[in-house]
C-alpha cells in the first residue's frame, strides 16, 4: 500500500455549499524532483502523499552520481527504472519527466550561428529523457497523456529588436532591455551564420521623379543627388511593394533572378533594408561584369577581323605584292580595327616595325589581343560569380526569429516523433508528449505568444512528417501532432516579464492573465508549472510567496476544468523544506483538506499543527514525516508505515 493521498471523495452531503468555494483538489497538484537521485526523490515525495511527481535531471553527457546536478537519465539502470515504474504503479502515482534544462537549444543556436550539430546534441539529450519515460511511466496513464518537459531557449533575446506587436500592445507596453544601437541580426539560411547589421544602416539612392520613378540627373552636370533610406522607410507597405516589384522584374543572363516565393516572404523591415543594400552592391557588380564582357566581345571582334586580314595579306604576299600592299592599307583604315589603332601603333617605332615586317608584327599584336580577351573573360566570370553570390545572399537572408522558429519547430517535431515511436513500441494507451516550456524573458520562446507560435508551428511540421514518411491522412496526422506537442506554461517564468513592464502592477497582472486565457483558448496548453518570484529572478519561491498572479491563474484553470498536470517546482524553500512549496500550492489553489476529527482549519494551522494538536493526523509533512513511525502508533504499539 502506498502513502495516503488527499481527496475529497468523503465529503459529507451537508458540505455542498463549501465545495463550490473550493479550488483545485490536492490530488491534481503535484511536485517535481529536479536535483539529485530521482529514485530517492520519488520515494520522498510519495511519502508526502503526492500523486503527481515530475522527475527531472540537471546533468548532460556522461552522468555522475557523485554530484546532485550530475544525474542524467542514463544514470539509472534497467532495474532502477523498473523500480521507479513499479513504485509509482503500486502507489497510484503519475510520473512525468523533465529533460535537463542544460540540454541546449532546440534551434541549434551556438554563439554566432545556428548549428545542426548543436541541435542534434540537444535532441540526443531529449531522446534520453524520452527513453527514460518509456521505461518508467505507467503505460496506462492519464487520458491527457504524459509530458516530457523541455526548456525553450532558442536564442538570446539581445540578438533581436523588440519589434513584435505583442511587445507593444496598448496599453500593455514593455521597456526595451537592450542597447538600441546594438546590431540587427539576420541569418544566412544556407550556412546558419548570424550576420550583423548596423541599426543605423542607411541605403543611399538617387532622388527619383515622383511620377515616373526614374532617377533625376542634374541638367548641367548630369550627376545625381542621393538621399538616405533608413529602416523606417521599409516599414511602409507602399515602399515594401515597390521593392518587391523591382525584385520580381530583375533579369540576368539566366532569366529571372529572384524566386517569387522568396520575394513574397520578404516582409521584415530589417530584411528588406539589407536586401536593398545588397541590391546596390548587385548593381555595381553587374555593371562591372557587363563592362568586362563587352570589352571581351569588342576585342574578340577586332582579333578575329585582324586575323582574317593577316591571313589574306600572307596569301597575297606570295602571289601579288601589290595586292598585299592594298590589304596592309585596309588594315590601317578598317573601321573596327581603328578602335585598336592607338594600341597597335603606340610609337613611330611600332609603325616602322609594322611596315618592315607586317606578318611578324601582326602575330605579336594578335597574341596581345588574345591575352586581353582572356583577362576580360576572367574579369567577367569573376564578377559573374560575385553577382551570383550577391543574389544568393539576397535570397538566403531571413530574420533571426523566423529562422529560429523554423529550426525549433523541426527539432521539437523530431522529438515528438521519437516520443510517438516509443509510445507505440511500449504499448502506451495514452500519448507520451513533448511539452516545451517558456523560460526567461531574455530568451526567445518565453513570451506567451512566442510559446504559442512555437507549439502551433511544431505541430504543423510534425503533421507534415507523419503524412510524408508514415502515410498518415491529413486529419490523422494533425490529431497525432496535437496530442504529442503541448505547451508547458510556468507562471513564475512568465512573471519575470514584470521587470520590463511599463505600467501599474495590477495592469501587468491583467496582461498576464489575458495571455494565459489566450493560451488555453488556443488549445496549446497541456502542462503547468507553479513557481513564484518577484519578477526578476527565477527563485522558485513557494506559490503565493512572491508577486506572480498564481491564485488568479489557478482560478482560471479551475474555471476551464483544466485536465493536464499541475506541478509545483520547489527550489527556494531551503534544504529539507521542499514540502512547503506543495503545501503553498494547495493553499493557493484553495484546495480542501479535512482532518479526521472533521474540524476544518486554515492551511497554516494544518501545516504547523502536528506536534501541537491532540487529534492524530491522517497525513504527514516535512520534518514530522521522517519520524512519524515513532511519534504516532496504534494501541498495540505497532509502528506506523
Amino acid at each position: 500500500m502506498g502513502e495516503p493521498k488527499f481527496d475529497t471523495d468523503y465529503w459529507h452531503n451537508l458540505d455542498t455549499k463549501y465545495q463550490k468555494e473550493f479550488g483545485i483538489e490536492p490530488r491534481n497538484i503535484g511536485i517535481s524532483h529536479g536535483v539529485g537521485d530521482v529514485l530517492q526523490g520519488l520515494k520522498t515525495r510519495i511519502a508526502l502523499g503526492i500523486s503527481k511527481i515530475e522527475l527531472g535531471f540537471m546533468g548532460t553527457g556522461k552522468g555522475s552520481r557523485y554530484s546532485p546536478t550530475g544525474f542524467t537519465p542514463e544514470s539509472f539502470s534497467k532495474m532502477e527504472r523498473e523500480d521507479i515504474r513499479n513504485l509509482a504503479k503500486v502507489n497510484d502515482v503519475q510520473v512525468s519527466v523533465h529533460a535537463s534544462p542544460n540540454a541546449g537549444y532546440l534551434s541549434g543556436w551556438n554563439q554566432d550561428r545556428f548549428d545542426k550539430e548543436n541541435q542534434a546534441r540537444t535532441l540526443k539529450e531529449i531522446e534520453r529523457a524520452i527513453d527514460f519515460a518509456g521505461d518508467t511511466v505507467n503505460t496506462n496513464g492519464p487520458k491527457e497523456g504524459t509530458p516530457i518537459v523541455v526548456h525553450l531557449g532558442e536564442f538570446p533575446r539581445g540578438l533581436t529588436q523588440a519589434e513584435e506587436e505583442y511587445y507593444k500592445q496598448s496599453p500593455h507596453k514593455f521597456a526595451s532591455y537592450k542597447d538600441e544601437k546594438a546590431p540587427i541580426r539576420l541569418v544566412d539560411t544556407k550556412t546558419g551564420k548570424i550576420e550583423a547589421l548596423r541599426s543605423d544602416l542607411e541605403v543611399y539612392v538617387p532622388e527619383e521623379d515622383e511620377k515616373t520613378g526614374q532617377p533625376i540627373p542634374d541638367p548641367k552636370t548630369g550627376r545625381y543627388k542621393f538621399i538616405p533610406r533608413g529602416i523606417e522607410y521599409y516599414k511602409d507597405p507602399v515602399h515594401v511593394k515597390k521593392i518587391k516589384d523591382q525584385l520580381a522584374q530583375e533579369k540576368g543572363p539566366e532569366g529571372r533572378v529572384f524566386d517569387q516565393k522568396v520575394i513574397d516572404e520578404m516582409n521584415d523591415p530589417a530584411q528588406l533594408l539589407y536586401v536593398d543594400f545588397l541590391r546596390k552592391e548587385l548593381e555595381k557588380v553587374e555593371s562591372e561584369e557587363k563592362l568586362r564582357a563587352r570589352e571581351a566581345v569588342d576585342t574578340r571582334e577586332v582579333r578575329d577581323e585582324l586575323s582574317i586580314l593577316k591571313k589574306e595579306y600572307d596569301d597575297a604576299l606570295k602571289e601579288d605584292p601589290y595586292e598585299a600592299q592594298q590589304i596592309m592599307r585596309k588594315i590601317l583604315e578598317n573601321t573596327g580595327i581603328k578602335k585598336k589603332r592607338e594600341e597597335i601603333f603606340k610609337t613611330p617605332e611600332d609603325f616602322q616595325k609594322y611596315k618592315e615586317d607586317p606578318t611578324n608584327y601582326l602575330n605579336e599584336f594578335i597574341g596581345k589581343l588574345d591575352r586581353q580577351i582572356e583577362q576580360y573573360d576572367e574579369g567577367a566570370k569573376s564578377y559573374g560569380r560575385e553577382r551570383q553570390e550577391v543574389i544568393r545572399n539576397i535570397q538566403s537572408k531571413k530574420p533571426i526569429k523566423e529562422y529560429a522558429l523554423d529550426q525549433s519547430a523541426d527539432g521539437i517535431s523530431d522529438a515528438a516523433m521519437r516520443a510517438y515511436a516509443v509510445e507505440q513500441a511500449k504499448g502506451f494507451k495514452q500519448p507520451l508528449y513533448i511539452a516545451p516550456e517558456n523560460w526567461t524573458p531574455e530568451i526567445y520562446g518565453s513570451h506567451p505568444q512566442e510559446l504559442k507560435e512555437i507549439i502551433i508551428k511544431s505541430r504543423e511540421v510534425m503533421a507534415e512528417k507523419l503524412h510524408k514518411f508514415q502515410g498518415k491522412s491529413e486529419e490523422e496526422a494533425n490529431k497525432i501532432a496535437e496530442d504529442h506537442i503541448k505547451a508547458t506554461f510556468d507562471i513564475g517564468h512568465a512573471n519575470m516579464w514584470r521587470q520590463y513592464y511599463q505600467g501599474k502592477p495590477d495592469d501587468f497582472k491583467k496582461w498576464l492573465l489575458t495571455q494565459v486565457k489566450d493560451l488555453t483558448d488556443s488549445g496549446v496548453l497541456g502542462h503547468v508549472h507553479l513557481t513564484d518570484n518577484f519578477g526578476y529572478g527565477d527563485e522558485h519561491l513557494s506559490p503565493g510567496e512572491g508577486n506572480a498572479p498564481v491564485k488568479e491563474f489557478m482560478d482560471h484553470l479551475k474555471e476551464i476544468d483544466f485536465k493536464g498536470e499541475i506541478i509545483v517546482e520547489p527550489g527556494g524553500q531551503g534544504e529539507g523544506r521542499e514540502y512547503q512549496s506543495v503545501l503553498a500550492g494547495w493553499r493557493t489553489a484553495r484546495s480542501p483538506i479535512y482532518r479526521i476529527d472533521s474540524v476544518q482549519q486554515s492551511w497554516t494551522d494544518i501545516e504547523g499543527s502536528y506536534l501541537r494538536s491532540t487529534p492524530s493526523p491522517n497525513y504527514m509533512i516535512g520534518e514530522a514525516a521522517a519520524r512519524f513511525s515513532k511519534d504516532w502508533s496504534v494501541w498495540s504499539e505497532t509502528e506506523l508505515h
